[in-house]
């Protein structure tokens, strides 16, 4: 838990004890807002996704898979930023709707997307990354177009306890192997090991 949140814990905690019952009223409300601000500091505003600050409060997680959008530029390029924009909050979707709630779904920025999965068989994560490859190919259509849209993606399971940078850079440069293979493609990596200085190694 970050050393704020802690704070307002002890914080909470402590209301029980205050007599004074403007400042009690007071306090609340500055709680209440406090996690509003908070909650949309946490909120990517076009897909309502969390953002990369999410990745601070990661404390277990069995592996990350990173999505990217395959030739965004050129949808935006073509069609407008609009469509552009369509096509993440769309994308956006379907990746929360083929993910459990104990899971986190990130957009990073741009058009990529990350999530991270919690108490997951590998095998389970596996099958999601083709399940959302299958359904954003299927359902993600450019509006007054037959253009439909694809995506890479790359993940590392978290075999050996490592630290959330060391798997994100697996389940990156995974990604960036199924950008150079040819696009709309998945692979997978080897979990670093945390006492060898090598990266990650494709298997």
């Amino acid at each position: 838990m970050a050393e704020d949140e802690l704070y307002i814990e002890r914080l909470k905690e402590k209301l029980d004890t205050i007599e004074d019952k403007e400042l009690l009223s007071l306090v609340k409300r500055l709680i209440t807002e406090r996690n509003r601000l908070q909650e949309i500091a946490n909120i990517d505003p076009l897909t309502g996704l969390n953002n990369r600050r999410m990745l601070s409060r990661i404390r277990e997680f069995s592996g990350i898979m990173m999505i990217d959008i395959d030739d965004f530029k050129s949808i935006n390029d073509t069609y407008g930023h609009d469509i552009g924009d369509y096509v993440i909050q769309q994308i956006g979707r379907i990746l929360k709707s083929s993910t459990r709630a104990q899971d986190q779904v990130c957009r990073l920025g741009g058009d990529e997307f990350l999530i991270v999965f919690v108490d997951c068989p590998e095998e389970v994560m596996a099958k999601r990354a083709e399940q959302i490859k299958f359904n954003i190919n299927k359902y993600v259509i450019i509006p007054e177009s037959n253009r439909t849209v694809t995506t890479s993606i790359g993940y590392s399971y978290n075999y050996t306890h490592a630290n959330l940078a060391q798997v994100m850079k697996g389940a990156d440069v995974a990604l960036y192997k199924s950008k150079t293979d040819g696009k709309n493609q998945i692979n997978r990596f080897e979990q670093f090991l945390p006492t060898i200085d090598e990266g990650p190694k494709l298997i």
